[in-house]
């Protein structure tokens, strides 16, 4: 911040003039000369309206002996027939449970990956070739040099540096192994799960039932030190040891003497795929990967055989193929095996989310009330307690009995107002083939009266049977399509919004609903009244300044721009999307709604799988300021930036660089602007939850900055929604640096603000609003990705003819700089 200045004063070894630094976050220069910003270490206490008790999902623990030595074994584990290949998670299993039972004795504890964590430094290093079955392993262990303590960790909280990450992930290895030893566990991703009894059994759907699990960490907090996070969690598991294709029938796939049509063998492919079977005539017990289901059958011929697959299975186990014209089974080890001779292996995990409905059938039963929330934690806390190791006891003492407590604060709600400023919306309604003239009618009509209940003006065109999109869009129109089944569509429908047409889908089953139940009509047609409007360029929501308390101060008093931003991945090798949304003018409270966006696309550097960071943020800011000043003739003073989807262990490096990128745009605009900037990490991926003493969800508006925030960092947690299912979970903000010294009591209240200015909901929401229309920007921008280059695959992604990052931005992003098409 403020390069040139930094420089100079550090030169001259005076201090650096007044304005250079903020007082909250301050800069520093490099050794190469470049200023590097510093984060806030601090955190604040804010004015409080109304208070209210809350009780957590954590509990204090306590150590035997703070400075007790924790030491780091290394062990490395390859295959001595093929040494470039990385052992798969269950030969890593087996081979660490032959060396324990010979040579470690239980004495350390394995991260299952290459660490291994020891109170003791006397374990002999380990060099040995072990055989397992038919296979044959070279492992080595060894004592590293590092070593830490719990002392360590709470030596450095409330201090001005970054946490320890060393002492954290040993504890959290640990406490996890104390999991892990009790009987009839099974391990799913961070999870630790036990089937239900028999007759607790919730099934999702055929042949997959939902457990319930619970996730522990190790937590410092800003209050009560060292802590344990106890986390509720629900997993998809198949139903074990039921024959394949009994799970196959059950899921309404017919199974005949013949094959199966490519529809059918595509969408079983996808149902089976990554379940692991066994083959039921094997002497001994075999764990095999489904690959796919292939188009070959049992009359197939064996390569290097003169048997087919069906000969094969008579003579060698003696078994009879009953349907040997259905496909076969393709295993991840290329081999064929008939569905009949198969049977899924129990307390297997099944990662899929096939559609809404399958994810919303999960989130329904996996919803927990506040007060049944408690109780199931303190069941597994119990748990923990009593499933404590050796090992674990001379390193902790006790676990707490209860959960720790704070208070909260609840902020004053703002009314927000319906504020349209749109003289007329015209509309061309389409119903693409088959859908029936009936149905557009009756939607045409309630948009219309659902229009006038709120004094917004609308024309609307209908047009019926459309079989050619393309031909019929209007540039002069807000296109509303309805069609069935659009969701397959949809991609390749709104990639034609970079022709500059604005489109909104409606899919028919949803009209057919409102048609039957006359209570959505009110909600569905508010909903898509407000994403026309804001398309076209009106105010959906406002807040009077005459209501606004006084938490703003003079903070607004200068031009200030909002600006939000997210990225999303791919896990096939494609490129990552960024989105990065701002304020199209001076933020004032009563035109919130209207952003500006950019687009970007990114390749990994070097051997990385993605991007954390925003790569081209300068030349990204410096497109959205350029705009802002087109729009207002005026450059923002002020810039409060909102990102989305940073862990903390990413704060010193991704939020950095693009705070530095920011910087660097401003100043290549004009040497001497230089805004002030505040930047706020928001996330929704944690594990800590708040409730009432009563066992209620806490109310809209509260807020949680003092004991069980994370420390060494200016955080607080935000309930900016109103819970309507299950346990609530808070928004976690880290202000991360503020040149403005707006204060604790400022964030609170305008981050709410935020929430409250969603453009396409009539209630406040869990996200400020930058941040979720950056959020949208990204799911919308990767499903046209998706639509344009779905079909390619990784080795299209690493080649050298793969498109440049600006050729697929151009195709995935509306021509219109100005339309909110993610709305």
């Amino acid at each position: 911040r403020r390069r040139r200045r930094a420089q100079e004063a550090s030169s001259s070894g005076a201090p650096s003039p007044p304005g250079s630094t903020s007082g909250i976050s301050s800069v520093e220069t490099s050794s190469s000369g470049v200023a590097t910003p510093k984060l806030i270490r601090k955190n604040e206490a804010a004015k409080t309206t109304r208070s209210v008790s809350l009780v957590s999902n954590m509990s204090r623990i306590r150590f035997k002996d703070y400075n007790i030595k924790i030491y780091l074994y290394d062990i490395e584990m390859k295959s001595i027939l093929t040494p470039e290949k990385e052992l798969s998670r269950g030969e890593k299993l087996r081979i660490f449970e032959e060396i324990d039972s010979k040579y470690l004795k239980s004495r350390l504890v394995w991260d299952e990956s290459k660490l291994l964590y020891g109170l003791s430094n006397t374990i002999e290093p380990i060099d040995e070739v072990i055989t397992i079955g038919k296979r044959i392993y070279h492992v080595k262990l060894k004592l590293t040099e590092w070593e830490t303590s719990p002392a360590e960790l709470i030596n450095a909280i409330g201090t001005e540096s970054m946490l320890p990450q060393n002492p954290l992930n040993a504890l959290n290895v640990i406490l996890s192994h104390c999991i892990k030893q009790q009987r009839n566990i099974v391990r799913a991703k961070s999870g630790f799960y036990r089937a239900p009894q028999p007759n607790r059994v919730e099934m999702l759907r055929p042949g997959i039932e939902l457990w319930k699990g619970t996730r522990v960490g190790i937590t410092p907090t800003d209050g009560f030190g060292i802590t344990v996070r106890f986390i509720r969690k629900h997993q998809a598991f198949v139903e074990g040891d039921v024959s394949l294709s009994n799970f196959i029938e059950a899921n309404e796939f017919s199974l005949n003497n013949s094959q199966l049509t490519e529809q059918d063998r595509k969408e079983l492919s996808s149902l089976l795929k990554g379940m692991k079977v066994t083959p039921i005539y094997a002497k001994y017990p075999r764990k095999l990967t489904i690959s796919s289901v292939s188009t070959c059958d049992a009359y197939t011929r064996i390569p290097d055989r003169d048997d087919t697959i069906k000969t094969y299975l008579q003579k060698e186990y003696e078994v009879f193929v009953s349907r040997p014209q259905l496909n076969c089974i393709q295993l991840t080890n290329k081999n064929l095996i008939p569905i009949e001779f198969l049977k899924l292996l129990p307390n297997q995990p099944y990662y899929k989310n096939d559609d809404a409905k399958w994810q919303a059938d999960i989130l329904r039963k996996s919803c927990i009330r506040p007060q049944n929330f408690l109780n199931e934690i303190r069941c597994a806390k119990k748990d923990l307690s009593h499933g404590l190791t050796d090992f674990q006891r001379k390193l902790m003492a006790t676990i707490a009995n209860g959960f720790e407590t704070t208070t909260g604060s609840v902020l004053r709600t703002e009314k927000s107002e319906f504020c349209s400023n749109n003289d007329k919306i015209d509309i061309k309604v389409m119903g693409l083939n088959g859908c029936s003239k009936n149905v557009i009618d009756f939607f045409s009509e309630q948009l219309n009266l659902s229009a006038q209940k709120i004094d917004l003006k609308v024309t609307i065109t209908k047009i019926y049977d459309v079989r050619d999109i393309g031909g019929k869009l209007s540039a002069k129109h807000h296109n509303v399509i309805i069609g069935k089944e659009l969701k397959k569509k949809y991609g390749k429908i709104k990639l034609l919004e970079k022709d500059g047409y604005h489109i909104q889908c409606v899919d028919f089953s949803t009209i057919t609903k409102m048609q039957k139940n006359r209570r959505m009509i009110s909600n569905t047609m508010m909903n898509i009244l407000l994403k026309l409007n804001i398309k076209a360029g009106g105010t959906n929501w406002s807040i009077p300044l005459q209501t606004i308390g006084d938490w703003r101060g003079t903070v607004f008093r200068e031009s200030v721009m909002i600006v939000g931003a997210d990225v999303t991945h791919f896990t096939d090798g494609s490129p990552s999307i960024a989105a990065v949304v701002c304020s199209s003018s001076n933020f004032d409270f009563t035109a919130g709604s209207s952003y500006n966006f950019k687009i970007a696309v990114q390749y990994p550097e070097g051997n990385k799988k993605s991007l954390e960071y925003i790569k081209d943020m300068k030349n990204i800011m410096k497109e959205l300021l350029y705009a802002f000043y087109v729009n207002t003739y005026e450059k923002p003073a002020k810039i409060i930036y909102y990102r989305d989807g940073v862990s903390m262990g990413q704060f010193e490096n991704t939020v950095l660089k693009e705070l530095q990128a920011i910087q660097d745009a401003c100043t290549s605009l004009e040497e001497r602007y230089e805004p002030k900037i505040s930047l706020v990490v928001c996330t929704k991926r944690h594990d800590q939850r708040f409730i009432k003493e009563d066992g209620r969800n806490p109310e809209m508006g509260t807020v949680v900055s003092q004991n069980l925030v994370a420390p060494n960092y200016f955080n607080f947690y935000l309930f900016s929604q109103h819970v309507l299912q299950g346990t609530g979970v808070p928004c976690h903000y880290y202000v991360l640096y503020d040149d403005n010294k707006l204060g604790a009591y400022f964030w609170h209240n305008f981050t709410f603000l935020l929430c409250q200015l969603y453009a396409r909901c009539q209630k406040a929401v869990s996200y400020p609003a930058p941040v979720y229309y950056a959020h949208l920007a990204c799911a919308s921008s990767r499903t046209r990705f998706e639509a344009r280059y779905g079909h390619e695959n990784r080795n299209y992604w690493q080649g050298d003819n793969r498109p440049q990052e600006s050729q697929i931005e151009e195709e995935i992003t509306p021509k219109d700089k100005k339309y909110m098409f993610y709305i």
